[in-house]
């Protein structure tokens, strides 16, 4: 009869532990690096879809939005209600964006870890669209995402634009919103 081994003797041991414990093996063993990555490519199918549905679920209530300018806009609270204007603008600097689409991409440059449950990645998008019947144009264009992990999932609270976003030929696509300037007041002649 052949002898068990000591060291697969522990190993059984240790694997009936684990699992009788409650812990779930699966959680055991993901890396918070790869469920915010997996979580970009969602997004990134989700804009390519148009469904804002799926993007508005994977942002935080308190949502903020930063032009490539250094507006910022952000999700208010105002009498118990969110007013969603981050996410609002955020949607509305991709929409204005020339509709002959064919493709929506985002690459991930770094991403990095600020703290337990919050990173940071830096995305390169780019959106391919029609111009003519042979005549296409690469809208590029770079933003900081801060993705919060709540409960087992992540969510991105800011995004913040690094440029205006470029086409082919240095053509620029400014989606900002228009910064209202103050008006002076014109004094009464006396």
């Amino acid at each position: 009869m052949n002898k068990i081994k000591p060291c697969i003797i522990y190993s059984l041991i240790f694997s009936i532990s684990f699992l009788s414990s409650g812990c779930n093996i699966i959680e055991f063993f993901k890396s918070d690096k790869k469920e915010v990555k997996r979580t970009i490519d969602k997004i990134k199918v989700a804009i390519n879809k148009n469904d804002w549905t799926t993007i508005k679920a994977k942002s935080t209530s308190d949502f903020k939005w930063t032009t490539s300018e250094g507006k910022t806009y952000s999700n208010k609270s105002l009498k118990g209600k969110i007013k969603p204007r981050g996410m609002d603008r955020f949607r509305a600097s991709i929409d204005d964006l020339p509709d002959a689409r064919m493709s929506f991409m985002m690459e991930i440059n770094e991403i990095k870890k600020l703290a337990k449950g919050k990173y940071l990645a830096k995305i390169s998008s780019r959106l391919k669209i029609r111009k003519g019947a042979g005549d296409n144009d690469n809208i590029k264009w770079q933003s900081l995402y801060t993705w919060i992990k709540k409960g087992t999932e992540w969510y991105f609270s800011e995004v913040k634009d690094l440029n205006i976003k470029q086409g082919n030929g240095k053509l620029t696509y400014n989606t900002n919103p228009i910064i209202e300037s103050k008006s002076k007041k014109k004094s009464r002649k006396k």
